[in-house]
């Protein structure tokens, strides 16, 4: 068994967030009567919005609407993209538990970044964090024009960090995309569990500090 010598993260929801009452995409969502937390009705919507630059969300709203089949109704049109642009720089945070434990893993492994993330969203954090200061590597859904999980995601924050998929642990918050389907081929993954959704998973922790315990 190989060492661990990287350790590539999920954006996020593992690292960063987003501070609002209401979740952007997910009041989104409401407004057409849909639910972020419908898988296939979330995968679709990072499909549109992430995997390409653009730098409004205007260029793309109208489109996703047609493709969702909501009636066409300019009104609405402005709010929804009101939504998904009421963002600035200073929307972001990071968790606070990510600071330290990234420096002091930093001190030790090669970290990487890889994130299913809209364009204008990732240039605005990367405008309030160094992020490519922090991290080795940084692989984006939007430059690559795919999503996580798929093979070309997972290949191309591998190769960011220049290590193999026996020498590296993935981190995220999503059970399904961040997790199951890396261990469903073999990946070493952990499961960042905030919220205790997923107490029957062996390989999960509840805060970044902890995952020392499997880099052992």
């Amino acid at each position: 068994m190989k060492i661990i010598q990287g350790v590539i993260f999920d954006l996020f929801g593992t690292i960063f967030f987003e501070e609002r009452k209401v979740m952007r995409y997910r009041e989104f969502a409401q407004a057409i009567g849909r639910n972020i937390d419908d898988y296939e009705f979330l995968k679709a919507f990072e499909q549109h919005f992430m995997t390409s630059l653009f730098s409004d969300f205007s260029e793309k709203t109208e489109d996703f609407l047609k493709a969702m089949g909501v009636p066409r109704d300019e009104a609405k049109v402005a709010h929804l993209i009101k939504i998904l642009n009421d963002f600035s720089t200073e929307s972001f945070k990071m968790f606070d538990d990510a600071k330290a434990a990234l420096r002091t893993l930093k001190s030790k492994y090669k970290l990487g970044l890889y994130t299913n993330s809209a364009a204008p969203v990732f240039q605005k954090l990367r405008e309030r964090f160094k992020i490519y200061d922090i991290f080795d590597g940084i692989t984006t859904s939007f430059e690559l024009c795919s999503l996580k999980p798929t093979k070309e995601m997972l290949l191309s924050a591998l190769h960011s960090l220049g290590l193999n998929r026996d020498q590296v642990m993935f981190v995220g918050d999503s059970f399904k995309d961040d997790f199951r389907a890396l261990e469903n081929i073999g990946l070493n993954a952990v499961l960042l569990d905030r919220h205790d959704k997923y107490p029957q998973c062996e390989r999960r922790i509840r805060s970044i500090p902890e995952i020392t315990k499997f880099l052992k």
